[in-house]
């Protein structure tokens, strides 16, 4: 998959000489994947979240039931939580 270099990322890589271009390029390169990557893992993790949230339980426990959901445990009973 090729990667889009935009018209500020174009503007960030002219005029540099090539060991300056390859490196100004891997820092593009990098940021683009460490962001995708990010949209990728929300994408997954929002239905164990919004059922988390659909749950109705204390607020507290959300991210920990979001995780217990994504990983397909059962979520801790809260009787006594406090």
């Amino acid at each position: 998959r090729c990667i889009t270099v935009n018209k500020n990322d174009a503007k960030f890589l002219e005029g540099n000489n090539p060991s300056e271009y390859h490196r100004n390029m891997i820092s593009i390169v990098t940021e683009k994947i460490s962001t995708w990557l990010v949209n990728v893992r929300s994408r997954k993790w929002r239905p164990s979240i919004e059922k988390a949230f659909d749950a109705k339980r204390p607020v507290a426990l959300l991210l920990e039931d979001s995780v217990r959901i994504y990983e397909g445990s059962a979520l801790r009973p809260i009787n006594g939580w406090d």
